[in-house]
């Protein structure tokens, strides 16, 4: 069976989000990965939120978060929320010793980069959200769930062919836009598949059984036992 792997949301397990607590119990449970989110401030410094926060120094800095989650041997996700971040990050945490194969970005990855800079790639996975692959194929963006899964079937042939050229690994929509017949019309077309935030158990349960890349979750203690039962 494939060894999906289960990254551990920032805020796993009750912790703040986007916290060292976060991050050691992600690290604590033997999750594969864990997600930070990641902000830059007017001085070119980067921290630990999803929001726009009103005082930065009350975060956790980037580098602090990247060198504890290299010293414990596990990968990270860096949930980008700005796309000016790629070439920052990706520096810093080359800096820090971090290889690609524990290295993902995900969230504001700008595809016209990825196209422009084919080595992006070489240096970190791409786990790419798919509000960033729509704008490439229509003007008509979808504005609700249900727009999204059928403007996803409508185009999931040049979906498909995106991910063929721009080389990513896999893309990152959430589970609730995936039932098992459009994970097959994926799989099927090569397009690798992590799905987000998987929390509850009955549902990392019916997603362990498939084809995927990666699940994350807030809940990784079970999907972690979940795993471990299977295999």
């Amino acid at each position: 069976m494939k060894n999906i792997t289960i990254t551990a949301h920032s805020g796993c397990e009750g912790t703040p989000d986007n916290s060292m607590e976060s991050i050691w119990k992600g690290i604590e449970l033997g999750a594969d990965f864990v997600e930070i989110d990641i902000r830059m401030d007017q001085h070119g410094r980067m921290w630990l939120t999803h929001d726009e926060p009103e005082n930065f120094m009350a975060l956790v800095p980037l580098e602090t978060a990247l060198r504890t989650i290299k010293e414990s041997g596990i990968g990270v996700n860096c949930d980008l929320k700005e796309e000016s971040l790629l070439y920052p990050v990706l520096e810093a945490a080359e800096a820090i010793g971090i290889s690609r194969e524990k290295l993902v970005f995900s969230g504001s990855v700008n595809v016209g980069l990825l196209k422009k800079d084919p080595d992006i790639i070489k240096r970190a996975r791409i786990f790419l959200n798919i509000e960033q692959i729509f704008p490439f194929l229509s003007d008509d963006m979808p504005q609700s769930k249900e727009e999204a899964a059928l403007f996803f079937d409508a185009h999931i042939d040049e979906i498909a062919a995106l991910v063929r050229e721009l080389g990513v690994e896999c893309i990152n929509p959430s589970f609730r836009l995936m039932p098992h017949e459009r994970i097959e019309a994926c799989h099927s077309r090569g397009i690798g598949l992590s799905l987000w935030t998987v929390n509850e158990e009955a549902d990392q349960d019916r997603l362990l059984r498939e084809d995927l890349v990666n699940i994350t979750t807030r809940n990784p203690g079970s999907a972690l036992r979940l795993r471990a039962e299977r295999n």
